[in-house]
């Protein structure tokens, strides 16, 4: 009986995994923000990760009745900490906000630093979320450690984290300059994009991603080597930029130097392990120059 109300949740649950409420728009408009892969595998993963939460809550009474019936005693369950719970409400309600609040709340930074590498792995998501949507420029190095998890689910939060936090450096002021940059090379406007950066470079020459968005600039008005080394001096300033190391790769491609760009690509996957589209690309250049 147990395993077919098991059965039975485990269809409903799927139902409403492929169903528009768990891809509502507001979910899809926010992933838009990254990239379209990244952002597709982290839709999935938060999806299977409810699946699981709400799999647990709904099966684990029925194990405790059976329990009983056979004449055994059930230890009292260990109570789940603040942040998962947490972290189970947001993936049910997706509220952020809420998310951020109560977090906020409860949990300095510098807490949650220590959790994101030593929890327990929904903690450790948990954490490295609530960084990704708290942290700054400083805490790249934590969410670039995340990429190297052990759980999937906390490597997808932190690919989509950490790039929000290379935005995050400088002033206010200095931030709002960089997203103009974003928009405009966003929308194809690659020369004001360029001239934009070289303006904000003045002022900001360590900000990191103003250089990496100048190099975008200048990758799509075909001035290869200029954006290599842009993507360059992105990696001087953040070493954990994975997509600086995969842009100068591009720019060593149309350069007609393919071993400069292997081991651009080597570095790229190093950072991020997960860029399987990098790994394909880093053997076909290995097949590639070894039959030369």
């Amino acid at each position: 009986m147990a395993l077919a109300m098991l059965a039975k949740n485990v269809a409903v649950l799927a139902t409403k995994l492929v169903s528009s409420s768990y891809l509502n728009t507001s979910r899809q408009k926010s992933l838009q923000k990254t990239d379209a892969r990244t952002g597709i595998r982290l839709l999935i993963a938060e999806a299977l990760i409810r699946l699981k939460a709400q799999l647990d809550r709904d099966t684990f009474p029925q194990w405790s009745r059976l329990s009983s019936m056979h004449g055994t005693t059930m230890k009292k369950p260990v109570s789940t900490p603040r942040l998962d719970q947490l972290y189970h409400r947001y993936l049910d309600t997706e509220e952020s906000a809420a998310y951020i609040r109560g977090v906020s709340e409860h949990y300095l930074l510098t807490t949650l630093e220590r959790l994101a590498g030593a929890g327990q792995h929904v903690s450790r998501r948990a954490a490295v979320l609530a960084i990704g949507f708290l942290g700054d420029y400083s805490h790249t190095p934590i969410l670039g450690r995340a990429l190297h998890d052990r759980d999937r689910a906390v490597r997808l939060i932190a690919d989509n984290g950490i790039r929000n936090l290379w935005r995050r450096d400088g002033n206010q002021r200095q931030q709002e300059k960089l997203n103009v940059i974003v928009r405009l090379n966003d929308s194809q406007h690659h020369n004001e994009a360029i001239a934009a950066a070289n303006e904000l470079l003045e002022e900001a020459a360590w900000f990191a991603e103003v250089w990496n968005q100048r190099a975008i600039g200048h990758f799509a008005t075909n001035r290869w080597e200029d954006a290599a080394n842009d993507c360059h001096q992105t990696l001087e300033l953040n070493a954990y930029h994975f997509g600086a190391a995969v842009g100068m790769g591009h720019c060593y491609l149309e350069m007609d130097d393919p071993f400069a760009a292997l081991e651009c690509f080597r570095r790229a996957v190093k950072l991020n392990p997960d860029l399987e589209d990098v790994r394909a690309q880093i053997d076909y250049l290995q097949r590639t120059l070894e039959g030369k």
